[in-house]
C-alpha cells in the first residue's frame, strides 16, 4: 500500500484504500495496527521529522488505548478522521494528541440492528 501524509486528507484516502480491501485482509491490516502501532504509521504514512518524532516518543496507556481504539475501528470499518489545527510554536508541552471513539447503537427484534462507530483524531496546540 502506498504512503499517505499524516493530515486529514491523507487520513482519509488511507481509511478509504483500507476499507477498499477485504474483510481478512483489512482484519490483518488491524492486527498490525494493534501489534505494533507505531511501525505501522511509519509503513503507511510520510511523517514528516516532526511528527515521527512526536509518534516514536508516544508510550504508556494513550499508545496502548489508541492502537486498541484504532485497530477496532478500522476491524469494524467505522469512520475514523483527523482533526489537525495548523500552528503552534513547537513549545515543550504546546502539542496536545487526544482520540475520541463515540458509538451509537440501534436495535429492535426483527428489524434493523447496528452499531456506527466514529474514531476522532485530534491534534491541538494549547
Amino acid at each position: 500500500m502506498a504512503k499517505a501524509p499524516f493530515t486529514p486528507d491523507g487520513v482519509a484516502a488511507k481509511v478509504a484504500e483500507l476499507y477498499a480491501l477485504n474483510q481478512t485482509q483489512l482484519n490483518a491490516q488491524a492486527d498490525l495496527v494493534l501489534s505494533n502501532f507505531k511501525d505501522w504509521v511509519d509503513d503507511n504514512f510520510n511523517l514528516t521529522s516532526a511528527q515521527g518524532t512526536y509518534v516514536n516518543a508516544l508510550n504508556g496507556t494513550f499508545l496502548n488505548e489508541l492502537a486498541i481504539v484504532t485497530s477496532d475501528s478500522l476491524r469494524k470499518r467505522h469512520t475514523v478522521k483527523l482533526d489537525a489545527e495548523d500552528g503552534g510554536d513547537g513549545g515543550e508541552g504546546s502539542k496536545f494528541f487526544r482520540f475520541q471513539k463515540c458509538l451509537r447503537g440501534t436495535y429492535s427484534a426483527g428489524a434493523v440492528n447496528e452499531v456506527v462507530g466514529e474514531l476522532l483524531l485530534t491534534i491541538t496546540y494549547e
